[in-house]
This record gives C-alpha cells, structure tokens and sequence, in this order.
C-alpha cells in the first residue's frame, strides 16, 4: 500500500520543544533545528524512538539551566541524551587525560546536565553513539525496560493466556 503525503507534511521538522507522537517515515534528510540536529539523534529517533511510538520532545530546553537535552518523555519525565563517540569523548576509545578543548568542553556542559538533572529530580539516560550501533538490541531492551515497555507487553500476555483479555467489559 502506497501512503501519500501532502507536501507539506514532508517539509515539516522537528522544531525544538515540539512533542512528536507518531510521524510518517517519508524524508531521510532533516534540516537543521535551532540547535542543530545531528544524524545520530535522528538515526535514533528513527531506530527506536518511533519503533517504541512513545511520545518524546526532540530538543528539550530548559530555561533554567539554558541547556537542551536530546529527547524528553513527558508522561514519564525522563531525559534522554544521546552521546557522540568523539564529541562526547567515550571513555573505551580516548584517553580522558588527552582531550582536545573541544571534547573538555563537551565534558563539562554533561557535567552541568548531570548535575542539573540529579537537583531537580529528573532522571537522564545517556546512551553512546558505539552502542547505539552495535548493541541495538541491548539498548532497545533497556529503553522498553525503563519505560515500563516490556512489563506492560508481559500483562497483556498474561491477560491474553488466562483469557482476561477476550473478555468484553460491561458498564455493570
């Protein structure tokens, strides 16, 4: 089956702080958003995010800390920061001692995420870039896990053998 989009609709991107439920899988190229979009972040929206069809705002900001975080879930509250290999410098591949201003950089506005995040309560997932790519299926389980994903495919499973599932509901 053949999906038509009107063209607008193919145009349009993610702006920052917008909620995204469910979009159609028409355009690969992503125009930059106010903060710059990066290829991993919408590799990973487009790999598990909208696999997952869990809402999420692409590009969070937070006034008070003046930062934006990669991906928010706001029935769950919980932040999600997707870390580049290089810029974000993964400890299994560069000498923490040998970084380049660049990276000290990237280090030390994490830091700030980090500490911003643990005062107001806020849980934040990190995920590196190398995993992303070459552990998928883990991080797509710990993504199910910690949105509470799999327990609810587990009830309705158990809903589904004992029968409770099929049952109709009456207003009783």
């Amino acid at each position: 089956m053949l999906d038509i989009y009107n063209k607008v609709d193919i145009l349009k991107q993610p702006a920052p702080g917008k909620k995204i439920v469910k979009k159609p899988k028409v355009e690969k190229k992503k125009k930059a958003c106010r903060y710059g979009t990066s290829k991993l972040e919408v590799y990973f929206m487009e790999e598990f995010l909208d696999k997952l069809d869990i809402e999420y705002v692409y590009q969070k900001e937070f006034k008070s800390l003046k930062r934006v975080f990669d991906f928010y879930f706001p029935t769950l509250n919980i932040l999600l920061e997707v870390d580049g290999c290089w810029w974000h410098s993964d400890p299994r591949f560069y000498d923490q001692k040998q970084l380049n201003p660049m990276q000290k950089k990237n280090k030390r506005v994490d830091e700030q995420k980090n500490y911003w995040v643990a005062m107001n309560g806020i849980p934040l997932i990190r995920i590196w870039e190398y995993d992303i790519h070459n552990n998928s299926e883990n991080v797509m389980s710990m993504l199910k896990e910690r949105f509470g994903l799999e327990k609810e495919k587990k009830l309705i499973t158990e809903a589904k053998k004992t029968g409770e599932f099929f049952k109709k509901k009456t207003d009783g």
